[in-house]
């Protein structure tokens, strides 16, 4: 027996509604109402319309002059087959929402709404999962969104799932909140030209400005920082090899949501062990978790989040961890969880990883490693499928000053879902302008690059960036 469902959220535009007629008519639904965002332009500016289907006397919460605008509410809604609609203008007032609201009836009416969402269902889903934080959702009305979700909290139906072209809640099914977001990104640099950026713009939060939107829409956000974070930060020129970075960068990368940062790399021990101890009392007082080490690879500093087990291995340097160290370390690690490998390693500027890279990438996951996410290539290099698992042998630069070649200026962001078994990796191409990373708009003819570049039982899914892993029995 279908279960009665008492919100239905509809994003984007008028196809959204023909979807929900279709619901609608499809389950038999004897009444609905709807929560709906459209911009019907007044004389004097644009207004965020609630339409609510009830009671013929209904009064409008906040009603304006709507005479002017009923041919336009006709005409968006000539195809949803409810009737007695009544607008509703949403103003600022949140708790003017809510009392609003209260005074529905949970059996009689039935919402929709319309907004603008982020981009991809990647991040979607996070907005969706974080909806009674409206501070927090980058939509183009958040009280709309805001009052679906007080609305169907109010009427017992707190479940919600989310589809490519709809969003509903039920009373019953399982909650989004059991699928984590994942995302990782490249190799991060905050010294010589990105210094100067940041300081001629007054603004240490300068590099993540066109990107942060999305940084914030996941649960654990991962990258490599390429440098110590240091009281006295030197600047030694534009061409310096050695790496310090101000003591303010730790707020501003908690401040963008990161979580997880290796400090596994080249560049970190660059100040010296002094530096080194900086740079983790700096992330720690900032409640960032750090992984791994410049020199050595001991299971001292991995992190354990749930069951998600991160491990950090620096192999640039000659005598740094031996393979078969890290194959024994790895073996010592609980099989219990996921395991993912964040290795330094490879050769510079080339777009393929090496033999010695390779093969131990299948000695790690041999000895039970889940996934690997490398860098320091500074280039983004080719992704691998071996024994069911993936390995991303480089993401190359999110925020460097390489300016000196596009592929330097291009980086590849992974996400990363657990869904129903499954493994489902979501690919983001990024370029940069003046340190400032952005998602590429025309990204077919990149990935179809990258999908020649690798695994040929990945080029397909590469192609239209998303990997999905299923079990093996």
């Amino acid at each position: 027996m279908f279960k009665r469902i008492l919100v239905i959220m509809l994003v984007f535009s008028l196809v959204a509604f023909k979807l929900s007629d279709e619901f609608l008519i499809k389950n038999e639904l004897d009444y609905s109402g709807v929560i709906f965002n459209e911009e019907f332009k007044t004389e004097d500016d644009y207004l965020n319309v609630l339409l609510i289907k009830g009671d013929k006397d209904f009064v409008c919460h906040n009603k304006n002059d709507f005479k002017k605008q009923d041919f336009l509410i006709e005409k968006d809604l000539s195809f949803l087959k409810v009737g007695n609609t009544v607008p509703v203008i949403i103003n600022e007032s949140k708790e003017d929402l809510e009392n609003f609201l209260d005074s529905l009836s949970c059996k009689k009416h039935i919402l929709f709404t319309q907004f603008d969402f982020v981009e991809h269902d990647f991040f979607n889903e996070y907005v969706v999962n974080n909806i009674k934080d409206m501070d927090k959702l980058k939509v183009d009305c958040p009280l709309c969104l805001y009052g679906v979700y007080y609305f169907s909290e109010k009427c017992g139906k707190d479940k919600y799932e989310f589809s490519d072209s709809n969003l509903y809640f039920k009373s019953q099914g399982r909650s989004l909140n059991d699928n984590k977001k994942f995302l990782f990104v490249g190799d991060m640099m905050f010294d010589r030209g990105v210094n100067l950026l940041m300081k001629n713009n007054d603004d240490y939060n300068y590099p993540f400005l066109k990107i942060n939107d999305y940084l914030t829409k996941v649960d654990t956000l991962v990258s490599n920082l390429e440098g110590p974070i240091v009281s006295n930060m030197t600047f030694i020129s534009t061409h310096s090899m050695s790496f310090n970075f101000d003591k303010r960068m730790a707020k501003v990368l908690k401040d963008n949501n990161f979580q997880v940062l290796s400090l596994a790399n080249n560049h970190t021990s660059n100040r010296g062990y002094s530096g080194l101890l900086e740079t983790r009392k700096f992330l720690k007082e900032n409640n960032l978790d750090y992984v791994g080490e410049p020199d050595g690879c001991s299971l001292d500093d991995i992190i354990i989040k749930d069951d998600i087990i991160f491990y950090a291995v620096n192999k640039t340097f000659v005598f740094n961890c031996s393979d078969d160290e890290i194959v024994s370390n790895i073996e010592k690690l609980s099989k219990d969880k996921f395991l993912i490998m964040l290795v330094h390693w490879g050769d510079e500027y080339v777009h393929n990883a090496s033999l010695s890279q390779t093969e131990l990438a299948h000695k790690m996951i041999d000895a039970g490693a889940d996934l690997i996410i490398g860098g320091h290539a500074h280039v983004i290099q080719n992704i691998e499928k071996y024994e069911n698992k993936l390995i991303f042998y480089s993401l190359g630069n999110f925020i460097f000053d390489q300016y000196f070649s596009k592929e330097t200026q291009q980086g590849l962001m992974v996400g990363l879902e657990f869904k129903n078994g499954k493994e489902v990796y979501t690919l983001f191409l990024t370029e940069e302008e003046k340190a400032q990373p952005f998602f590429v708009k025309d990204s077919a003819e990149l990935f179809r690059w990258l999908a020649s570049i690798s695994s040929d039982d990945l080029k397909t899914e590469i192609e239209k960036g998303e990997i999905i892993i299923y079990p093996q029995d």
